[in-house]
């Protein structure tokens, strides 16, 4: 009878410890899941971090690029516009010139607006990721796009031989001039120093991210 007590004691604690030992597991496996989880989530928020980084990184890069190509002070054209034959037989020659001009900034202008797009998109991304910030130096080169845009409209309204060219204040002119052509050196050049400080304040906060996330 004894015998029988204790067999029926040592089943009842092998019992307790089973289910102590599974609930302990069970504590366990928790724990490791939530560390796991946590680990994953910190993974992901850093893949998404360091893609948006590189992206609009990029991006900028590509605007400051197709900026600097269409600030070259050597634009080379076709006296030939690209239109019909019979818009072109009604054109003089200087009206001629003038449409092909016109023609090669639109050229210059296209990977411009192409790569503002872009820009803007992945601005619009890291506002949602980082806050306002980055928009807030983005606009700072947007304004710089728009001076741009204007240069490029007043120096081909400028040249359009149909439009009575009054008398045009020297001040425009030359303000027009430097925004509208790269200078040799940067330091002879306000409009790109302008740029650079721009892209510079963009890339001063995104590379921190590229560095923290591209180790892992």
């Amino acid at each position: 009878m004894v015998a029988l007590m204790q067999i029926g004691t040592t089943v009842q604690w092998l019992s307790t410890a089973s289910d102590v030992i599974v609930a302990i597991a069970a504590i366990f496996a928790g724990v490791a899941g939530v560390r796991g989880l946590t680990a994953w989530k910190q993974q992901l928020t850093g893949k998404v971090e360091y893609d948006l980084a590189r992206s609009l990184l990029r991006s900028v890069f590509q605007l400051r690029d197709a900026i600097t190509s269409a600030r070259n002070p050597f634009v080379q054209y076709s006296e030939t516009p690209d239109l019909p034959e019979e818009k072109l037989k009604a054109l003089s020659i200087e009206e001629k010139r003038w449409h092909a001009l016109t023609q090669a900034y639109q050229k210059r202008w296209d990977p411009i607006h192409e790569s503002m797009t872009v820009v803007d998109a992945n601005t619009l991304e890291a506002e949602v990721v980082w806050g306002e910030n980055v928009e807030k130096k983005v606009k700072e080169i947007r304004k710089l796009v728009g001076e741009l845009r204007w240069a490029i409209g007043d120096y081909l309204e400028g040249q359009n031989p149909n439009e009575a060219q009054g008398q045009r204040n020297p001040d425009t002119i030359a303000e027009r001039m430097s925004i509208l052509f790269a200078r040799g050196k940067v330091d002879q050049d306000p409009y790109q120093q302008k740029l650079e400080n721009a892209i510079k304040a963009i890339e001063d906060q995104i590379r921190p991210t590229l560095k923290r996330y591209h180790a892992r």
